[in-house]
């Protein structure tokens, strides 16, 4: 289960089971005692894991919900998709969906998301990539439209014992306006 709250505590979106392999979204509004419950396209997948990883921008006007076993590639593996929905009154509409320009079988694309306080930049971890190397992908949205801005590997990784998986990727944290970000790993 994961949770953001906007800086004020007023909106927050968590991660939540629905059933042993589907999960939604819900956003509250604590000042409304309103629920919003968000669920994924229906070609995502049952087993898709929508809503595993979420964050919320400060204005809690955008929200990103990963989907961390979505299959785009058609195999029953999981690449990973990541949604944007902007609210709109008191709904919520669905803006994009994020994918990263390579994007492959067993990435586990989404697997750590992150986006900026002003809403205009997001990190998203592919915890799998290369192998298990790993990845992070950095989005820029103009109006509406988002693009893949960057893609960031771990700089040095001779040291590493390369038996066991570098998992770059696998936490992600972006600053508030959105130029500096910070990639964890698992070594």
């Amino acid at each position: 289960y994961y949770i953001r709250v906007r800086e004020n505590g007023v909106t927050s979106g968590i991660g939540t089971w629905s059933d042993p392999v589907h999960f939604t979204t819900d956003v509250f509004d604590l000042t409304t005692a309103e629920e919003t419950k968000l669920i994924p396209d229906a070609n995502t997948g049952t087993d898709a894991l929508f809503g595993a990883f979420v964050s919320m921008d400060a204005t809690g006007t955008r929200l990103i919900v990963s989907s961390t076993a979505a299959n785009l590639v058609g195999s029953v593996d999981t690449t990973g998709i990541v949604y944007v929905f902007m609210r709109s009154g008191n709904s919520w509409i669905k803006e994009a969906i994020i994918v990263s320009d390579d994007i492959a079988v067993d990435d586990n694309f989404g697997n750590s998301v992150h986006i900026s306080a002003d809403g205009t930049r997001v990190v998203i971890g592919a915890v799998n990539k290369g192998s298990s190397v790993g990845a992070a992908y950095i989005f820029l949205r103009t109006g509406t439209s988002w693009t893949q801005e960057a893609k960031l590997l771990p700089s040095d990784i001779s040291g590493a014992n390369h038996s066991i998986p570098v998992n770059f990727g696998s936490s992600v944290s972006i600053t508030n306006n959105g130029d500096r970000v910070i990639i964890g790993c698992l070594m």
